[in-house]
């Protein structure tokens, strides 16, 4: 039997799932077609391009482009459709439903949107690359041009941030790893990302961390023009971004990762590189208090977002190398110190003393290396595993291998250590121990913040809705909108898309129907006029 094949009609226009009552506002994600608000500049809804890519709702928008959820039609599935829109250089009517731009100055924007399809084009060559946004396809339309990509479905780390709050060095180093091995090879096929953010690297629902957005994406060429557009992101464009003949390369993209390294660690992006520039008051790492990161890992993250691209890393290898790499006290050289002292103070002692006195010496201190000494149990001392993870606990803990200590793991939910740091132990730190007494500790690592599905009430009286939304543990709050012929007091859509996972206490709004009251007239409203002892209207 073929495989039915889903009509466009019935797609919700917000998330891309099919629905049973296509005029009802989704019970997925509360999308309603009817109370959307069309975006300035975009295309609406339902639009088709390239006689294949359904348009939905906007899901982005910058000075370089905007962003749409879509569908294709042929394969049947969900992608991202960017949209080539450089706000300086186009319009586009909305009003009068049109979809074709409106350019200015037609010449150096012909220029622009061929490098920018040329890109798309080298781009679509490293879909072989973890840690990235494959694209699809790219082509003309509408007098601009188009990039498709893979839909990735997940959270931005602004989105989680802002949900489980910020974060420590180790949760840092875990989560951005893949993209820093990413980075290192599309800048080796001389290509630089430029819009590298907080909403731009996103963490998939099996825990994968994935770049998207290649749309600002240029080529490293400095044999020839170096005019390139100027594209800005607030808080994690480096300097050089906001000059349109400014050179630029991969010390551009380290500037933006390590801004987005500060957000992490602080739930606050750096001030805006222009700003800085006249007076930077950003405040350092290395000072700031809370901050879950060693000095050193500080120090090499306010390198990375120096004005001068000069004092920054170049590379992001040299990045990773300088955040991954800790530095460690050589034991040989603290063993050749002591050497060399040792050596000082007896060849001081045997250049002032007498032939006899130096013998005497001698033989005491031979005999006190061939005496054996009476054996003493090694000691061993508990470490803090608190925000370590499963591994560094047991590569780092003491007479483990000696089976002077033995490890349990046990888990629990939790509101500030993300999943699979540990939390709690057993037994306090600097706790001494030896080989003859095994001691036995148990670690708690943590399984996350404990999220709960939200529910669809879409539909619902606010009343139910609100009672419904208590009992899982969520906030609300009701937003009343006017609707011609609409139903009081029953749920038009809610924010948070319903099946999906939240934190107690995340706020739900809610947008409930108000009934119109009609207007009623109890006077005229004109004053009679009197013919002949009649009045009339």
């Amino acid at each position: 039997m073929a495989k039915r094949l889903v009509d466009p009609n019935v797609l919700c226009m917000g998330c891309m799932k099919e629905l049973n009552m296509p005029k009802e506002p989704c019970p997925y994600c509360g999308f309603y077609l009817p109370a959307y608000q069309q975006v300035k500049n975009s295309l609406p809804p339902y639009e088709i391009l390239n006689g294949k890519y359904l348009v939905g709702k906007v899901i982005g928008v910058g000075g370089f482009g905007i962003t749409y959820i879509g569908w294709d039609c042929l394969l049947e599935s969900k992608v991202a459709i960017k949209e080539f829109f450089p706000v300086s250089r186009v319009r586009r009517d909305v009003s009068k439903g049109e979809t074709e731009v409106y350019v200015f100055q037609e010449k150096e924007y012909e220029q622009i949107l061929e490098k920018y399809l040329e890109e798309a084009r080298k781009l679509s060559k490293l879909n072989q690359i973890d840690g990235i946004v494959s694209i699809r396809d790219f082509f003309y339309a509408n007098h601009t041009a188009y990039i498709v990509m893979d839909y990735i479905e997940g959270t931005s780390i602004r989105d989680y941030i802002q949900e489980n709050g910020t974060v420590s060095e180790h949760e840092v180093k875990q989560m951005l790893k893949p993209i820093f091995s990413s980075l290192s090879k599309i800048h080796e096929q001389g290509i630089i990302h430029r819009d590298i953010s907080a909403d731009n690297i996103m963490i998939t629902d099996d825990n994968h961390v994935i770049l998207v957005d290649f749309g600002s994406a240029r080529q490293i060429n400095l044999d020839e023009d170096k005019s390139m557009t100027v594209m800005i992101k607030r808080g994690y464009s480096a300097p050089e971004l906001y000059r349109s003949h400014g050179e630029q390369g991969p010390y551009t993209d380290v500037y933006a990762v390590c801004a987005t390294i500060y957000y992490m660690l602080t739930g606050k992006s750096p001030d805006e590189a222009i700003d800085r520039i006249l007076e930077d008051e950003t405040e350092s790492l290395v000072k700031m208090k809370g901050v879950r990161a060693s000095k050193e890992f500080r120090r090499n993250v306010m390198k990375g977002i120096s004005l001068k691209a000069k004092e920054r890393f170049a590379t992001m290898k040299e990045l990773e190398n300088a955040l991954y790499t800790e530095k460690k006290k050589s034991r040989v050289l603290a063993g050749l110190a002591v050497f060399i002292i040792l050596v000082g103070l007896l060849g001081t002692f045997l250049f002032n003393s007498p032939k006899e006195k130096v013998a005497t010496v001698l033989k005491e201190k031979t005999e006190a290396v061939t005496k054996s000494p009476e054996p003493t149990p090694q000691m061993y001392k508990m470490i803090s595993g608190i925000g370590k993870t499963k591994q560094e606990i047991l590569e780092t803990l003491p007479g483990l291998k000696e089976k002077a200590v033995t490890v349990a793991w046990k888990s629990s939910y939790d509101e500030n250590f993300q999943k699979g740091f540990v939390i709690a132990q057993s037994i306090p730190v600097d706790t001494s121990y030896s080989k003859e007494k095994t001691v036995h500790v148990t670690f708690t690592l943590s399984k996350g913040v404990k999220k709960v599905m939200v529910p669809s009430v879409v539909g619902m009286n606010y009343e139910e809705a609100e009672k419904k939304i208590k009992s899982k543990g969520f906030t609300y709050k009701i937003v009343w909108k006017e609707k011609q012929n609409g139903k009081a007091y029953v749920v038009l859509s809610q924010s948070v898309r319903a099946g999906t996972k939240k934190r107690k206490k995340t706020c739900i709004k809610l947008t409930v129907c108000k009934s119109i009251t009609p207007k009623l007239t109890t006077k005229p409203t004109k004053k009679p006029k009197k013919y002949d002892g009649v009045i009339t209207y």
